[in-house]
């Protein structure tokens, strides 16, 4: 942990206002905070955790030692070459014990800078000018989320929760799928394809499963207005995949990706909605990804995750 600490706290220290800062070492220090992650990048190649396959002291203390620096200044560019760790991070934030302490954790989505360092004041002695105190900033409204913006401007007459009611106590899936189509409203609603952008660094079974876990868990903001079956394909001797079909209100994955920062890691396709007529190839590809349990694209499935 030391040779984490203190290159992130030298990084984020200027941007919290800690200390000014000094190009020369932030430089330094992002490059001494990535040679530590890349070490800790291939010792969690093949662990979930740092020490056995729960979450102990270490674990605690290194995430809370990267805490400040993977919401301020560590943004996606930078964590990249990291995923392992991207990986065990947000596993371990994401537990309910972790939660109750830190609350939700946004990753960094742009580095911040902190401000240039310098001396003040009058050189030769002269007293400083008292500015006037700045006018406390009105409080932030409020506002309320998009989705529920789009429920009163544009009522939607497929009712969700029915949906996830349907498809968990069906009979048969054929039979969930049947009401599914009856009811759909693709001018409410659409249907996309989620194929995960980096799955050459999918090694092992256990470690993709546990990413797909977490970024089911992170997608709970947005739960009213979603359902989704993520899917682990493949093997561990051949390529590891993700892939998986949703359903989000609305004609955008917009909401999404702003509820759950880890979609940004994905393309997503859309398959029917607004302005996109609802085919049988694309019934045939729905129904594969949200029924199948052995077998989908010819690849076997290792792990689902059904999001409802």
């Amino acid at each position: 942990a030391q040779d984490v600490e203190l290159p992130a706290c030298v990084w984020w220290y200027p941007v919290a206002g800690y200390m000014p800062a000094d190009a020369a070492a932030t430089k330094k220090a992002q490059a001494d905070l990535g040679a530590a992650l890349a070490t800790l990048q291939k010792y969690l190649q093949d662990k979930t955790y740092l020490v056995g396959h729960q979450i102990t002291l270490a674990d605690i203390v290194l995430a809370c030692t990267l805490l400040y620096p993977f919401k301020l200044v560590c943004d996606k560019a930078f964590l990249k070459p990291y995923g392992n760790v991207v990986r065990w991070f947000t596993t371990c934030v994401n537990q309910p014990e972790f939660a109750a302490v830190v609350g939700k954790v946004e990753m960094c989505k742009k580095s911040l800078a902190g401000a240039a360092g310098g001396k003040g004041g009058d050189k030769k002695g002269g007293k400083k000018e008292k500015k006037a105190a700045a006018p406390a900033p009105a409080p932030a409204k409020k506002t309320e989320h998009p989705y529920k913006i789009m429920d009163k401007a544009a009522p939607s007459a497929f009712n969700m929760d029915a949906w996830k009611k349907q498809y968990s106590n069906a009979k048969t899936y054929d039979d969930a799928m049947a009401y599914f189509w009856e009811k759909f409203d693709q001018e409410g609603w659409a249907l996309w394809l989620q194929t995960y952008n980096y799955n050459e660094d999918n090694k092992r079974i256990f470690m993709t499963a546990n990413a797909v876990g977490g970024f089911v868990q992170r997608t709970d903001e947005i739960r009213r207005w979603a359902f989704g079956v993520i899917d682990v394909l493949g093997t561990e001797e051949t390529k590891l995949e993700i892939k998986g079909i949703w359903l989000l209100r609305g004609d955008t994955v917009e909401h999404m990706i702003n509820a759950n920062d880890d979609a940004n890691w994905y393309t997503w396709t859309k398959l029917a909605g607004k302005g996109l007529p609802v085919t049988d190839e694309v019934k045939a590809k729905v129904k594969a990804y949200w029924t199948e349990e052995n077998e989908l694209e010819g690849l076997p499935i290792q792990d689902s995750k059904v999001f409802k």
